[in-house]
């Protein structure tokens, strides 16, 4: 069953938290028995917007060979790392960049230390589709005739972004400030903003668009970790080490991510 977790995440779902955050290749998620857990508590997964489409497949992918139910709950990391805090249940974080999970380390008592990347992208500038204002670079983004969208500066796409401005001495004169990569790439595709900052797997799906790459600005990493309740929950320390099996690798590199 394909279903998604809404935002408003109530203390009425139960499970076990998977999670992983990278801080070096020297930090493993330990499953039992890959490849053949089976629970019948479902598996909830906090993970961040910019994986929505790989996620969907990947939970597909995993329901398919495994008696366990996924639910996926999208949102600017930010967003997740505010709801784990609050008491949101949760058995496993993905978060779009390692100051993200360390936030939620340093917030939310009950996720676990251990972390692992999953995944990396890349941050570009996207015009909407045609490139109606003729946006040659990120200076361009100075023009009073150019609406930007750009993610808030507290989750990992605004962060990114702060970087590849300040790199290149420039400044966005009128900007739509999101709370998730997905708004941006959302309005982008709409026209709703002339130019935004989304990352490759989204540039992949605005159609007839310019994509701009942004100097020295490196690319972000996808850390898991489990909470206290996912260790206890054998099919979600199941699904965290399956996320870097060659099956679900495919499945990222297909939608566009890099390897860890």
């Amino acid at each position: 069953m394909n279903t998604k977790v809404a935002l408003g995440v109530t203390a009425a779902i139960s499970g076990a938290v998977l999670a992983g955050c990278s801080q070096g290749a020297d930090s493993q998620i330990k499953a039992d028995s890959p490849g053949e857990a089976s629970s019948t508590a479902p598996i909830i997964v906090f993970a961040a917007a910019s994986l929505n489409a790989a996620g969907d497949e990947l939970e597909k992918k995993y329901e398919e060979t495994h008696n366990v139910d996924v639910q996926i709950n999208y949102a600017g990391s930010s967003t997740l790392v505010r709801q784990l805090a609050d008491g949101a249940p949760a058995d496993v974080l993905i978060t779009a960049d390692a100051t993200a999970m360390e936030k939620a380390h340093s917030e939310v008592d009950s996720l676990e230390k251990d972390t692992e990347v999953i995944a990396t992208n890349q941050l570009v500038l996207v015009t909407a589709p045609g490139n109606p204002k003729n946006i040659q670079s990120i200076q361009d983004l100075q023009r009073e005739d150019v609406v930007t969208g750009i993610c808030a500066s507290d989750v990992p796409c605004g962060r990114l972004a702060t970087t590849a401005l300040d790199k290149a001495g420039a400044t966005v004169s009128t900007r739509s400030e999101e709370i998730s990569v997905s708004k941006v790439a959302t309005k982008l595709s709409n026209g709703e903003v002339d130019a935004g900052f989304v990352y490759t797997t989204d540039a992949r799906n605005i159609k007839d668009a310019r994509v701009i790459e942004l100097a020295d600005v490196p690319p972000n990493e996808y850390p898991l970790a489990l909470t206290s309740q996912g260790e206890l929950n054998s099919a979600a320390t199941d699904f965290a080490q399956w996320l870097n099996s060659a099956e679900a690798q495919s499945v990222l590199e297909e939608y566009g991510f890099d390897k860890a």
